[in-house]
This record gives structure tokens, C-alpha cells and sequence, in this order.
């Protein structure tokens, strides 16, 4: 497998990528609106220099994919002022269509709650192959991940995934990631985690001698085990 940083892509790239998405997250709420509506979402973003965009390829097919905000407030605002006559039309034929979708969109009660730190970054999609789950491809591409961000200096990022998707929750609390809190978006439950990354990527100086640490991949928290030191026996 091969793993990419895109700048651009082709629209046969963009094609499969979006066939991903209708794949692996076919519970999406964007689906609702359609293949052309979700493709324009994924072209912006993309074409975004400000985004980091990874692909993974097998055979010159791209096999997986992730999309990340480095500034999650401004992107969102930004995507819809550039695209707002053609959503709302998308919307409004999709919704007529289908009036349930109103009710799902307007149950949305966090959707402009900001999470803990303005502009903090986020990953907004990030899907696999069915075909090529379960042999490591989403831990590889958050190490690639993790890499890139620290030679960004970004010391943290969020990530949002379905509370009822325990597969999904599973993946993020292996890799060390921290549930922070759930948000409601369109009638739906979200569990959010940060990453744990760069708390164990700090440099200790030579001359400090440092005490040995264990890793709880449960929960996530990184802890400092400090040596026992038994008592004199008394004389």
C-alpha cells in the first residue's frame, strides 16, 4: 500500500473516494442528498490547500481515505458561503422528496457549540474498503497522521464518531485517543475523542533521568509509573 498527502486529485480519484464514503459510511446524513451533492463537499475540501487530504492506494485504486480540518470553524463557514445556492437547491428537492429529513436536520441542538478550543483541528472523514478492513489500515494512517502533524507543530486534534458504532469507538480508544464529549447533529449522537499524540513525544533533556511509563489503551490516559522503594528493615 501506498500512502499519499494529495494536493489534487483526479476527478476519477475524487469518483472513488466518494463511492468510499457511500461505502463505509452509508449511515451518513449527507446521503441523503445525493451522490453529486456529497462529491461537491469532498471536491471542496479537497481542492482546500488548508486541508490535509491522505490517501491510501493499492494497485493504483485508492483504498482509504482521510480528510482533515486544521481549522474546523472556518472551513465549515467557508464551504457552505461557496457553495450555499447549490446546497440549499439540493436541500430543497431532497426535502420535498422526503420531509423526515427536516425533522433529523433541525435536531441538531450542538451543531454551532464549539468545542473546547476555537479552530481546533478535526478530522471530518475518514473511511476504509470493506475490503481492506481489519489488517491495520486505520492505525497506519494515524501514525501517518500524527507524523505529519508534529512536524506542523499541532500538539492535538479532534475526531467525531457515532456513539452507536462500537466498532468505530473501539478503533479510536485502541489508539489511544480520549473521549472528551458527545454532541447531538442531526438527530444523531456523537462521541468526540482527542488525541493523545504528543503528550509522550515531549524531549527530555540528557541530563534528567526519567522515570518509566505505562500506556493504558483503555482509557487512553498516559501515566508515569514511578520506582518502589522498600524501607530499611528496622535493627
Amino acid at each position: 500500500m501506498k500512502f499519499v498527502w494529495a494536493k489534487s486529485i483526479s476527478p476519477e480519484e475524487l469518483t472513488e473516494i466518494v463511492a468510499i464514503h457511500f461505502q463505509a459510511l452509508n449511515e451518513s446524513f449527507l446521503n441523503n442528498f445525493g451522490f453529486n451533492f456529497v462529491r461537491t463537499i469532498y471536491q471542496e475540501l479537497i481542492s482546500d490547500p488548508t486541508n490535509l487530504v491522505l490517501i491510501v492506494k493499492e494497485d493504483e485504486h485508492i483504498v482509504a481515505y482521510l480528510v482533515m480540518f486544521l481549522n474546523a470553524d472556518q472551513q465549515l463557514l467557508k464551504i457552505i458561503t461557496n457553495n450555499w445556492l447549490f446546497f440549499l437547491r439540493q436541500a430543497i428537492r431532497t426535502l420535498l422528496v422526503n420531509p423526515r429529513l427536516l425533522i433529523r436536520a433541525l435536531d441538531s441542538k450542538d451543531i454551532l457549540q464549539s468545542h473546547d478550543e476555537k479552530g481546533e483541528a478535526e478530522i471530518q472523514f475518514f473511511a476504509v474498503d470493506k475490503n481492506f478492513l481489519g489488517k491495520g489500515t486505520g492505525t497506519k494512517m494515524i501514525r501517518e497522521l500524527n507524523d505529519r502533524l508534529k512536524r506542523l507543530m499541532i500538539n492535538h486534534y479532534l475526531v467525531g464518531t457515532k456513539k452507536n458504532n462500537p466498532l468505530s469507538n473501539r478503533f479510536y480508544l485502541k489508539n489511544g485517543f480520549i473521549f472528551t464529549h458527545e454532541l447531538k447533529i442531526f438527530g444523531e449522537t456523537l462521541n468526540y475523542y482527542r488525541s493523545p499524540v504528543y503528550r509522550e513525544s515531549r524531549k527530555i533533556p540528557p541530563t534528567t533521568v526519567s522515570t518509566p511509563r505505562s500506556f493504558n489503551n483503555v482509557s487512553g490516559s498516559l501515566r508515569k509509573t514511578a520506582p518502589r522503594i522498600r524501607s530499611p528493615k528496622a535493627i
